[in-house]
C-alpha cells in the first residue's frame, strides 16, 4: 500500500504543476494520461488489500521515468510553441459566428446513415439466423474474438459504415460549436441523428462498449476546448457537473449495456469496474516483475505498423497481436483481466531507453496536435486539428489499459481518417453544384 500511495501523490504533483503551467486550458494530454494513472492507482488502494497488491522498485520506476518524459517534454514545448499566448489570440478570433453548412447535404448524408444502420443491422440477423438483435450481437462478436470465423461485411456496406462512423466526428464538432456559440440551427437534430446513428453503427460490429465511450470522450474533448476558445478559461462547475453526472450514467449503465449487447449480466459490477479500472497497473507489476519470461524479438509498441508490413508484402501469416493480449492475470484468485498499461509494450521493446522515448514521442505528438488546433482555429470555421484532437484525446486515457496510442495513431485507419475529414470538411462547407432548391444552393 505504502509504494501505491508514494506513486499517487507524485503524479498528483505532476498532475498539479501541468494544471498551473496552463491554466486556461483544461485537457491536455498530460492531463488525460495522468488522471487516468492516477484514477487507476485510487482503484489500486482500495482493492490493495483483496488482491494482495504492492508495488515493485522496478514498476515505480518505470512509471515515474515515463511520466517525467512526458511532463518535461509537454511543459518544454508548451513554453517553445508559446500556448499560452497563443491560445489568447485564438479566443480574440473567435467571433462566434455560425458555420455555414449546406442543409441538403446534410440531410443527404443523414439518409445515408439511416440507410447504413439498416444494411449492418440486417447482416447481423442474416449471418447469425437470429431475429433477435442482441443474440445476432453477440454470435457475431463470439466469431470474431473467439471461433475466428466471422464473415466480413459486404465491401460497400464496410466502407460506407467506416465513412459514416468517421463523419460523426466532425458533426460532434459542429454540434458542440453551435452549442457553445448559443446558435440555434435547424441543423443540430441532423447532427444528433448522424452521431446517434454512427454510435449505434459501431456498437453493432463488435459488440464493445468502448466504442460508445469513444464518442463520449471525443465529445468532452471537443465541447471543453471550444469553451476555452470561445470564454478564455478551462472550465466552469456546472460544466463539470455534467461531465460527473454523464460520467456517472454510463456507469451505472456499464452492466446493463453487457446485456443490451447480449453479453450475459455483469454479476459483481464493483469488481468489473476495478478490474477494467486498475487491473492494467496490478498486471503491469505482475508482469514487470517477471518480464524475462515473456522475452520475444518482436516489436510490440508498433504491431499494427509491422502488421500492416506484412500484409503489404504478402506475409500476413507473419501478424500477430499485441503483447499478452490472450493472457489473463489473477490475483489470490481475483481476475484482473488482459491489461497492462501502455509501459509493460514499451518495456518489452527496449526497457527504461524506450520507456522515456517513446513516452517523449507521445507528449511531442500530443503538443504538437494540439498546438496546431490552437493556430488554426477561427470562428465560423469547421477546425479539423481539433476534431482529430478529440479523437486522440480517448487514446491518450487509455494508455492504462494498453498501448492504445500507438496502435491508434501509426495506422493506415488514421491516415484514412484524416483525409475522409478533409474531404467531408470540403463536402459540407463548399459550393460544388450550382444549383439552386427552392432558393438554396446545393
Amino acid at each position: 500500500m505504502v509504494s501505491i500511495i508514494f506513486l499517487t501523490c507524485v503524479l498528483t504533483t505532476m498532475l498539479a504543476i501541468c494544471m498551473l503551467s496552463f491554466k486556461r486550458y483544461l485537457l491536455t494530454p498530460q492531463f488525460g494520461l495522468l488522471v487516468c494513472f492516477i484514477l487507476a492507482l485510487i482503484g489500486c488502494m482500495i482493492y490493495a488489500k483483496r488482491w494482495n497488491l504492492e508495488f515493485s522498485a522496478i514498476t515505480l520506476l518505470v512509471v515515474l521515468a515515463g511520466f517525467a518524459s512526458i511532463v518535461f517534454v509537454s511543459l518544454f514545448f508548451q513554453h517553445k510553441y508559446r500556448l499560452n499566448g497563443n491560445l489568447a489570440e485564438a479566443v480574440r478570433r473567435n467571433d462566434g459566428s455560425e458555420i455555414s453548412v449546406k442543409k441538403v447535404r446534410v440531410i443527404i448524408w443523414t439518409v445515408i446513415q439511416v440507410v447504413n444502420l439498416y444494411l449492418v443491422i440486417q447482416f447481423l440477423r442474416t449471418q447469425t439466423g437470429t431475429l433477435s438483435l442482441q443474440v445476432a450481437i453477440n454470435s457475431y462478436r463470439n466469431s470474431i474474438y473467439l471461433t475466428g470465423d466471422a464473415v466480413a461485411l459486404p465491401f460497400f456496406t464496410r466502407v460506407i459504415r467506416s465513412m459514416c462512423i468517421y463523419s460523426s466526428y466532425l458533426f460532434l464538432y459542429l454540434l458542440f460549436y453551435n452549442a457553445v456559440n448559443k446558435i440555434k440551427s435547424k441543423l443540430n437534430k441532423y447532427y444528433i441523428i448522424n452521431i446517434v446513428c454512427a454510435a449505434v453503427t459501431s456498437l453493432l460490429i463488435g459488440g464493445s462498449r468502448g466504442s460508445l465511450l469513444q464518442y463520449l470522450i471525443a465529445g468532452l474533448a471537443i465541447y471543453f476546448t471550444l469553451y476555452t476558445f470561445k470564454y478564455y478559461r478551462a472550465f466552469s462547475f456546472k460544466q463539470v457537473f455534467y461531465a460527473l453526472v454523464i460520467a456517472g450514467v454510463f456507469l451505472l449503465l456499464f452492466g446493463q449495456m453487457s446485456e443490451w449487447l447480449g453479453r450475459g449480466e455483469v454479476e459483481e459490477l464493483g469488481d468489473t469496474l476495478f478490474t477494467y479500472l486498475s487491473g492494467g497497473m496490478a498486471n503491469l507489476d505482475t508482469y514487470l516483475r517477471h518480464s524475462e519470461f515473456y522475452k520475444t524479438d518482436r516489436n510490440y509498441t508498433f504491431v499494427e505498423l509491422v502488421n500492416f508490413y506484412y500484409r503489404l508484402t504478402g506475409q500476413g501469416h507473419l501478424q500477430y497481436r499485441g503483447l499478452l493480449s490472450d493472457v489473463y492475470m489473477s490475483r489470490r484468485g481475483f481476475g484482473t483481466g488482459n491489461i497492462y498499461t501502455m509501459f509493460a509494450s514499451y518495456y518489452h521493446d527496449g526497457e527504461m531507453a524506450a520507456v522515456v522515448l517513446y513516452c517523449a514521442l507521445m507528449a511531442f505528438i500530443g503538443q504538437r496536435l494540439l498546438k496546431m488546433t490552437i493556430n488554426s482555429f477561427r470562428g465560423g470555421r469547421i477546425n479539423i486539428p481539433m476534431v482529430i484532437y478529440g479523437y486522440l484525446f480517448f487514446d491518450y486515457i487509455q494508455c492504462n489499459f494498453s498501448n492504445r496510442f500507438y496502435y491508434q495513431f501509426f495506422t493506415v485507419n488514421m491516415l484514412k481518417f484524416v483525409v475522409f475529414l478533409i474531404a467531408f470538411k470540403f463536402f459540407l462547407t463548399t459550393d460544388l453544384i450550382k444549383i439552386d432548391y427552392k432558393g438554396q444552393r446545393i
